[in-house]
């Protein structure tokens, strides 16, 4: 599963990623912005340590986000055209695996 980061610039494959999750990035503070922001972050094999997927004001949302990716994954993977999802099974290790795409959200 590819994910496309929130401003475009960036692609992860979701096989190459060790680990992410919901961390607090600090940015300045000003009276429109808090202090900080919520980020999705990839970290990866070499040779790319990690990425910021997306970056979001409140935590919930960058939890509501982070589930939208699992639960992707997992219809990926176990039910919309993922590597276990085949049920000809003969043919399992000549059949094309489509790829799937998340793109991050906005706010």
């Amino acid at each position: 599963m590819l994910i496309i980061s929130q401003d475009r610039m960036t692609v992860v494959n979701l096989d190459a990623v060790a680990r992410f999750g919901v961390s607090a990035i600090p940015v300045s503070a000003s009276a429109s912005r808090p202090d900080y922001e919520w980020a999705i972050l990839a970290d990866m094999s070499r040779p790319v340590n990690g990425a910021v997927l997306g970056r979001y004001t409140s935590k919930e949302r960058a939890i509501d986000v982070l589930q939208e990716i699992t639960t992707g994954y997992q219809k990926y993977i176990f039910g919309e055209g993922g590597p276990l999802a085949r049920r000809e099974l003969f043919f399992f290790f000549f059949d094309f695996e489509p790829t799937y795409f998340y793109t991050m959200p906005e706010e």
